[in-house]
Order: C-alpha cells, then sequence, then structure tokens
C-alpha cells in the first residue's frame, strides 16, 4: 500500500480516510473519522521510499516521542499511531484554522493583541518542550497551527530531537529550512540545538509582526552574511515594545549571547499588562486579559494503542501505551539594521508565501 492508494472512505484501523488536506514530499495529510466515537482527526501518513526506509522511520519515531512526552495545550496532540502495509500513520487532533502563513496570507500582518496571543502561547509551548529536554529544530510558520479557536499548536517533530539526562546539546549538522534556521545550522556547524530554536522563534516572530521574512537571498553565503551584520530592516510602527525586545534578545549571530526560553518568556511575563489564564487540560492556557474566554471542549484522552476514550473534564490526564526507541536523536534592532536586502521591507505576497514551504523548507 501507498499513500497514493488510499482512496477517499477507505477505513484503516477504525479511521474512515474522508479528504486529503495536503501532502509533501514524503508524507501526506489526511482528514479523518473514528469511526468507533465519529470524531475527526488528522491523519499524517509517511511513506518510506525505498532507499530512504531508516530515515523516513527515524523520523516517524522522533515525532512518536517527542508528542508521547509532551502534554501541553499549545503542542499538537497525539492520540494514535500505527504501522499498516510499510506505511507509518500518525493519529493526530484537528487543526481547522490553518498555520502561521495561512494567517498572514489573510491579514498581511498579526494586529497588536493577536500578536501577543500567538507569542505568549508560542513560548509557553516551546519552554516546556525545552523543560524536557526536547528541542523542536523546525519552528516555522508552518508548524505554527491553529485549532477551531484560533489556539496555537506547535506541530511537526519530525526530526525533533530528546536528550536523556547527561546527554549534550550539541549536534552536527543536518538538513533544514534555510528561511527560519540559525546562521551555525546554516554553516554546517556543531551547534546547541535548544539555542538554534530560539533563532527560529525570533525570525518567525518577525514574520509574524511584519509578513515578510528578514534573511531571503538564494545565495547561501551572502544570507550569512547578511545574518552575521543583521542586514535588514523592520519598520512597523504599532509592534508592541515587549516583541521587539524579544526579537533583538533571539536573532543574535553568536548563539551563546542568544537568550534562552526561560529568560524570553520571563521577559514576556513581566511587562506591562498581565495576561489572565484559564485551565486547559494539564497547564494554564493564557488569554489576553478582557478577552472572551473560549468554550471548553470535550477532551479526548488516549488509553492505549488504538483505543479512544472521552472525557468530560477541565483537567485531562492523558496515557499512551505502546513505545518506540529513539533510534536518532523604521527602528532598528541595531544601528546597523539600517542596511536593506535587496528585497526590502515589502510584504510576501500569497504566492511567496507557498514557495516558503514548497521550495525553500
Amino acid at each position: 500500500m501507498e499513500s497514493e492508494s488510499i482512496q477517499t472512505g477507505d477505513v484503516i484501523h477504525g479511521y474512515r480516510f474522508d479528504r486529503v488536506i495536503g501532502r509533501g514530499g514524503y508524507a501526506s495529510v489526511w482528514q479523518v473519522t473514528s469511526t468507533r466515537f465519529n470524531l475527526i482527526f488528522v491523519a499524517k501518513v509517511v511513506v518510506p521510499q525505498k532507499n530512504n526506509i531508516e530515515r523516513a522511520w527515524k523520523s516517524f519515531d522522533a515525532e512518536v516521542q517527542a508528542l508521547l512526552k509532551l502534554d501541553h495545550a499549545n503542542i499538537i496532540r497525539l492520540y494514535d499511531h500505527f504501522t499498516e502495509n510499510n506505511l507509518f500513520f500518525l493519529i493526530l487532533e484537528m487543526c481547522s484554522k490553518g498555520n502561521l502563513v495561512d494567517e498572514i496570507n489573510d491579514c498581511r500582518v498579526l494586529k497588536r493583541v493577536r500578536l501577543m496571543s500567538v507569542t505568549r502561547q508560542l513560548l509557553g509551548a516551546i519552554k516546556y518542550a525545552h523543560s524536557n529536554k526536547v528541542a523542536h529544530r523546525d519552528i516555522k510558520p508552518q508548524n505554527i497551527l491553529f485549532d477551531d479557536f484560533g489556539r496555537v499548536k506547535l506541530a511537526d517533530f519530525g526530526i525533533s530531537i530528546f536528550l536523556n539526562d547527561g546527554e549534550d546539546s550539541i549536534v552536527r549538522k543536518f538538513e533544514c529550512s534555510p528561511l527560519f534556521s540559525a546562521p551555525e545550522v546554516l554553516c554546517g556547524e556543531n551547534h546547541d540545538i535548544f539555542k538554534a530554536d530560539i533563532w527560529s522563534l525570533g525570525i518567525t516572530l518577525i514574520y509574524a509582526a511584519t509578513g515578510t521574512v528578514p534573511f531571503r537571498n538564494h545565495d547561501k553565503a551572502k544570507m550569512i552574511k547578511d545574518m552575521r551584520f543583521l542586514n535588514f530592516n523592520f519598520t512597523r510602527k504599532d509592534i508592541p515594545e515587549i516583541i521587539f525586545q524579544l526579537i533583538k534578545k533571539m536573532v543574535v549571530y553568536d548563539p551563546n549571547k542568544r537568550i534562552s526560553i526561560d529568560e524570553a518568556y520571563d521577559i514576556f511575563n513581566s511587562a506591562p499588562g498581565s495576561v489572565s489564564t484559564v485551565l486547559s487540560d494539564n497547564v494554564k492556557f493564557p488569554t489576553l486579559r478582557n478577552n472572551p474566554i473560549v468554550p471548553l471542549q470535550d477532551t479526548i484522552m488516549s488509553g492505549r494503542v488504538n483505543e479512544l476514550c472521552i472525557k468530560k473534564s477541565i483537567v485531562t490526564k492523558r496515557k499512551m501505551g505502546g513505545s518506540f526507541h529513539h533510534i536518532g536523536r523604521v527602528r532598528s534592532i541595531s544601528p546597523i539594521f539600517s542596511n536593506q536586502l535587496a528585497h526590502g521591507d515589502k510584504k510576501l505576497s500569497g504566492q511567496e508565501n507557498s514557495k516558503i514551504s514548497e521550495n525553500l523548507a
């Protein structure tokens, strides 16, 4: 069986495949319905190529291991995982509002209140992951999804790394998404995976705030030079000061001088303008003060692999059986920002946004 052989209406492991949501180089994404519970989920179907089975397995295993370990309101939930006829299946929560690229295509930039909310949720998700020794390694707008209520869901942990106690966070080079990757990653250097996540988050926040990415030169050497000297304009006038300050501390060429996620989280939460919280699953879910609290949904918790149960509760304790051994492991931010890339600070068109994922991811 190959992903192309899955037809609309097919039922696999108790999930009816309703429609294709997207396709990538080695995976397809489907909307599926649990025939047992009549609930909608997303199925990510990984198709190993004959010459790339080990790599596909490592990616599948890394994502399973990370999502089994991470239980946070702003990290996508894994409800089931299985293999069938040499295909790898992940059953994930449905995020019906698309991703950050879709939202930017619709509104060009995130408004102040929305930008603050998305930033807070991202900081919380990444702080939680890092505190559990999981580095995402592919933070970018395409992997920031939104559920029915517009809440952030950090997704795609396929190249993430989970460190065991005492394990070094320095890794060798790997293939990456150049527009959002740290310079040390692009240079192919051994690098700290957690510091690299911080750079990617900073670039993602610039994209959310301005609708563009700062370093877009197709010549990698020139792009790295632009990163070293921070050659880009940042002209949005109404960006919240705290977001601006965080970006300054995240987009730093030297990873040793880059802020940590704990520091970023503390700086954000100490800023004027408190943020209220509401319980959502095991963690407090942040909402901006004076915003209406979103209604609580029936939460779904997973028991043993391939078996779902439903529980209506504010606090959900999730347990999943089954395990896979992880095989692999213009105001300027600084005065030097006055130089401008050839593309300037114009907004990316919808077509250009699409090419971020199609050609450069």
